[in-house]
């Protein structure tokens, strides 16, 4: 669907095949856009470097994003206002200890640290998308530190039981 700015990944990876030829981009997921998006890729010349998988079982999601370098979520509002919240799929591979690379939208700023966790671009920039994924795929090392960052971030905001009891803390304060 439009809000998940999947159009603007795919021009972005256009530069990004062309500074790293080996790179490949899966692209997760189904919807109304799927053919159009299909023949932008034709398009562009990067059949043979991008594919669309379709829809996956969740187990299959996470064993593809096990295999991956880095996420990517460029978000955007659509035309009809509407807005990715906080994608649980960014949750997951930062759990993963990925780095995530997302537009500065909706709730993704709450897991993308820009420069700590990953990148954070402004929405509809292929070509700032584009140079923060080459400068991810260029070095290991700084992948490997924001995905640490990235779990390290999910274990101490995102675990229920941190969770719980900061809330339970909340509320013995509040009855004080």
């Amino acid at each position: 669907v439009e809000k998940k700015g999947t159009e603007y990944l795919i021009r972005a990876f256009q530069k990004v095949s062309k500074a790293i030829p080996s790179t490949k981009l899966l692209i997760i997921g189904d919807g109304p856009l799927r053919e159009t998006l299909e023949s932008l890729t034709d398009e562009l010349g990067l059949k043979d470097c991008i594919t669309f998988t379709g829809a996956q079982s969740h187990s299959n999601v996470l064993a593809h994003m096990q295999k991956s370098a880095m996420l990517v979520l460029p978000s955007v509002y659509s035309k009809t206002g509407d807005a990715e919240g906080l994608g649980m799929v960014l949750l997951e591979a930062a759990a993963y200890g990925l780095p995530l690379v997302g537009t500065n939208h909706g709730g993704i700023p709450e897991v993308v640290i820009d420069g700590e966790t990953g990148y954070l671009v402004p929405e509809r920039d292929e070509n700032v998308l584009a140079e923060k994924i080459i400068t991810l795929m260029s070095n290991q090392q700084e992948r490997f530190r924001m995905g640490l960052n990235a779990r390290k971030l999910i274990e101490s905001n995102f675990d229920i039981h941190v969770q719980t009891q900061k809330l339970e803390a909340f509320y013995e304060e509040a009855l004080k």
